[in-house]
């Protein structure tokens, strides 16, 4: 990674909206931390404010490691492919994180079972499936968005919702 800091400290103004003081320290972060990161680039209406704090970790790793770290006061939004958002022009506070590269893959681990990261793309998905003789994906091709945000607000299209074909292990701080 260029240019990624190596230690970072960061204050928050008291927020009076949640009345929390907190501070960021992001020491051994491998992924990249921006303050002050524009979200409109990443979203697809292409409009919008700033994020506080831009977190874009380099593995799953890093990630666990960063939220591990991070005070719970502290506001956490993930941002996949910014497909379904729509950013408010005053931006976000606390810390947005968006889920690259490194959380978009997709590989078969079973006969009828796809592990599939919360990045990967529907469509992604969709193909690794047929792609792997596995069928009843092909409703997610159309689904515009990662598999992270689909499952959290049960995205569906054609009489199909994404709870009805996905089972998960998930890990919350």
């Amino acid at each position: 990674m260029t240019n990624a800091p190596t230690s970072v400290r960061v204050e928050r103004s008291r927020d009076t909206a949640r009345g929390i003081s907190t501070s960021l320290d992001a020491n051994g972060i491998r992924g990249k931390l921006t303050p002050s990161a524009p979200l409109a680039p990443l979203v697809w209406f292409k409009s919008g404010g700033t994020a506080e704090w831009l977190f874009e970790p380099k593995d799953v790793a890093d990630l666990q490691a960063f939220l591990a770290d991070l005070d719970p006061a502290v506001p956490v939004m993930a941002l996949g492919l910014g497909s379904n958002l729509i950013v408010r022009d005053g931006g976000v506070s606390g810390v947005v994180v968006r889920l690259g590269k490194a959380f978009a893959k997709v590989s078969k681990s079973a006969d009828l079972t796809l592990d599939c990261g919360a990045g990967a793309s529907g469509i992604l998905v969709s193909s690794t499936a047929r792609d792997n003789g596995i069928a009843g994906l092909e409703f997610l091709r159309s689904i515009p968005g990662t598999v992270g945000g689909g499952l959290r607000m049960n995205a569906g299209a054609y009489g199909r919702e994404r709870s009805e074909e996905h089972t998960s292990e998930l890990q919350s701080r």
